[in-house]
């Protein structure tokens, strides 16, 4: 990822970009669906599409989960009726492979314990109790043995739950710590970016915060984190990268309405707040548009906007739609394409922002790539590939977030082919390494290939396509591949003069 503070020149003179998304697309919500909660995007049944859920809430207490298939082309089927019934769902609905089956479950919050729904493999769902009657939870690999483990909320006190990889998850382990005022949020991410993956304990009723600086092993040495109090009833947090740094920033959400942003400077923290929208609803993060540069998307009072951060700590606008008003967000790809798209829901619709950049003249997609959790890894450039373009850029969507991909550059295989016998779907013959790339927050990922300005280049095809390791530690395990490997589609790039 470009550092966020090499781009001040090109933001000093940049023309706002073409639209990147279309009009959006509006679906009717199922009978019965009312206030939204949370929204969140996997593959449930392993056909490679991205398929949606969400939680609503009915009063103040009672909620349900829903589901919607989607269909490859943006749009979704919704589920004829609610999954399961909740009481006092929160904002951590979670898509992730729990037992290691290589489907896709759900994991959220409800009373009295936090409900997981085991995935038969099809996309239908059997509800399975949590020991130790959590009413909070995240996922993640927080021991260092490979396999997901639950940080939970017990009351006011905050416990690990260690996995053993096929579903079960041991007793409530309470982190000795001074959560007995109870807390807002919890967020797993790699703060420091010293692969191990640490802990953010939102506000508490003081008003307090807390960062769980993990050793490696699931043990946590806890520090207080002093921030702006930039929002009257803070109730949810989450780590997302939203200055593209490449670190987590604290990402602040209010009950009602508002969000603030505290950036991450390294491990320590911004005590005034880089971004604070007041009626905003959600956030999220990604490399939208293709170019290497994080965006912020939100959902405020007025619909939704796409913003990009500038070097001087600003945001500017790039585009907007007067649709989601109020609601939750998700990006994804949808359509396979290798453009995230957005998915929105609020009180009238589930709304569809399809990614509308067109292939570039030289560029093209071919094969399918290995599935996974998060649906297919797209591959894609939005500007043609141009001799003498040192700053060419591939991107990739529906990468594992924080993974790590190789870009491979060989001879073309348009159906694939698997010449290790490890399920894993290969569309290059002779191949060799060209660039490592890293995915994002919001799972997009980008490479920049300098291309040589020697003019006997013109009109030569190069064929290429990413390989990742999926993030089996946070669930991340639906690839049929050895050790969850995972591909992406093919790109051909044709050389321009």
């Amino acid at each position: 990822m470009r550092p966020f503070s090499s781009i001040v020149a090109l933001l000093g003179t940049a023309v706002l970009p073409a639209q990147v998304f279309a009009p959006p697309q509006s679906h009717s919500l199922p009978p019965g669906f009312q206030s939204i909660v949370d929204v969140a995007l996997g593959d449930l049944d392993g056909d490679g599409v991205l398929d949606l859920v969400a939680n609503d809430q009915v009063f103040a207490v009672v909620g349900r989960v829903w589901t919607w298939r989607g269909l490859g082309s943006g749009a979704f089927a919704a589920s004829p009726g609610p999954l399961q019934n909740l009481v006092a769902p929160r904002r951590d609905l979670t898509i992730a492979d729990l037992d290691g089956d290589g489907a896709a479950d759900v994991i959220g919050s409800s009373l009295p314990s936090v409900f997981q729904l085991r995935n038969s493999g099809s996309g239908s769902f059997t509800s399975v109790p949590t020991p130790g009657a959590p009413v909070m939870a995240r996922v993640g690999d927080f021991t260092g043995d490979g396999l997901p483990d639950l940080c939970v909320r017990v009351g006011n006190d905050l416990g690990r739950m260690v996995g053993d990889g096929a579903g079960g998850f041991g007793p409530v382990q309470l982190v000795p710590g001074p959560f007995g005022q109870g807390f807002a949020g919890l967020a797993a991410a790699d703060v420091e970016r010293d692969g191990d993956l640490d802990l953010f304990v939102g506000r508490t009723n003081l008003g307090m915060l807390y960062l769980l600086r993990n050793d490696g092993s699931g043990a946590f040495s806890i520090e207080a984190i002093n921030l702006a109090p930039s929002l009257s009833f803070p109730a949810e947090c989450d780590l997302l990268d939203v200055d593209g740094d490449g670190l987590r920033d604290i990402v602040e959400r209010g009950s009602f309405a508002g969000i603030a942003v505290h950036r991450n400077l390294g491990g320590v923290f911004a005590y005034e707040p880089l971004l604070v929208e007041a009626s905003a609803t959600d956030l999220a993060a990604a490399d939208v548009d293709g170019d290497g540069r994080v965006e912020v998307v939100v959902a405020d009072a007025a619909g939704i906007r796409v913003l990009r951060p500038t070097a001087a700590g600003a945001f500017d606008l790039l585009e907007s739609a007067s649709v989601g008003a109020g609601g939750r967000l998700a990006l994804g790809d949808l359509d396979g394409d290798g453009g995230l798209d957005v998915v929105a829901i609020d009180g009238v619709a589930l709304h569809v922002l399809r990614n509308g950049q067109a292939s570039p003249r030289g560029v093209a997609t071919f094969g399918t790539g290995t599935a996974t959790c998060r649906g297919r890894i797209g591959i894609r450039a939005v500007t043609p590939p141009t001799l003498g373009d040192l700053d060419f850029l591939v991107s990739c969507s529906n990468t594992p977030a924080g993974g790590t991909g190789l870009l491979a550059v060989g001879t073309r295989v348009t159906n694939g082919w698997d010449p290790l016998g490890i399920d894993l779907t290969l569309h290059l013959g002779i191949a060799v390494p060209a660039a490592i790339l890293t995915g994002d927050s919001g799972g997009a990922a980008h490479a920049v290939l300098p291309i040589p300005a020697f003019p006997l280049l013109a009109g030569l095809t190069i064929h290429m396509q990413s390989i990742w390791l999926a993030d089996a530690a946070n669930g991340d395990t639906c690839s049929p591949a050895w050790s969850d490997l995972a591909s992406s589609r093919g790109l051909s790039l044709t050389l321009q003069r």
